[in-house]
């Protein structure tokens, strides 16, 4: 498994993120068969970014939807609002990524 995580790595754009991942491929044995991830914001899912991200071999995306609560979302400054996380998950499917995570916070007070 390769994880582009731990923030928001979907910010380095597709580029950025395909630069690292051809590094990560010229350094270590990265089978054929491995996944490979990319954390998303929803405001920062696009047609290009998927497309680019597929064709570099990424095949699995974890979308950072936080809650289905836009007062919530608002008070945590996460800048999209659910539906733009239901319609980046829609897109992600469209494009042809099988395999998406949900992150979703839990026991928030409010």
């Amino acid at each position: 498994t390769v994880y582009f995580g731990g923030g928001t790595p979907s910010f380095f754009g597709a580029d950025g993120l395909a630069v690292i991942l051809t590094a990560i491929r010229r350094s270590f044995d990265v089978d054929n068969g491995a996944e490979i991830t990319a954390e998303c914001n929803p405001d920062s899912v696009s047609d290009r970014l998927l497309h680019r991200l597929r064709a570099e071999g990424f095949n699995r995306i974890s979308l950072g939807v936080q809650s289905d609560s836009d007062e919530m979302l608002k008070k945590l400054g996460r800048p999209h609002t659910y539906a733009q996380a239901v319609m980046a998950y829609q897109r992600i499917r469209k494009s042809g990524f099988r395999n998406v995570s949900i992150d979703l916070m839990y026991g928030l007070p409010g």
